[in-house]
């Protein structure tokens, strides 16, 4: 359970959009560090997701696989502002984080669809 809240713990706190250079490790100038704090968590997923939806009303919007054995949900109640993020693996289920206030953002049109390929990064150097 304590590789589980590690390795939460540093993908939540290094950001969805610097997943990819998470898996090789921090951008230049980071570090990696261990913090902590408090997570519920419970053998059942369904039983976590459960008890957010029936009090706060959220929906699971959104999930996507961290690693082949960690799956990561985020579910939000877009009318209370309400969000949650869950992480499960085969230990479990555990609330990394919840909150309110909760902010979307759109796509910026400049971004690329894809990541570069390697061969197209090798030659921008």
């Amino acid at each position: 359970m304590k590789r589980l809240l590690t390795a939460l713990a540093f993908f939540i706190l290094m950001g969805y959009g610097t997943y990819q250079t998470a898996l090789a490790g921090p951008p230049p100038g980071g570090a990696v560090q261990n913090i902590p704090f408090q997570m519920y968590c419970h053998p059942s997923a369904a039983a976590m997701v459960d008890a957010l939806m029936k009090q706060f009303a959220v929906h699971v919007s959104l999930s996507f696989k961290a690693n082949e054995n960690l799956t990561v949900y985020l579910l939000t109640n877009p009318t209370t502002g309400f969000s949650a993020i869950l992480g499960t693996n085969l230990q479990g289920t555990c609330l990394v984080f919840a909150g309110k206030d909760t902010q979307t953002y759109k796509r910026p049109a400049h971004l690329p669809d894809a990541p570069p390929t390697p061969e197209a990064q090798s030659t921008e150097s």
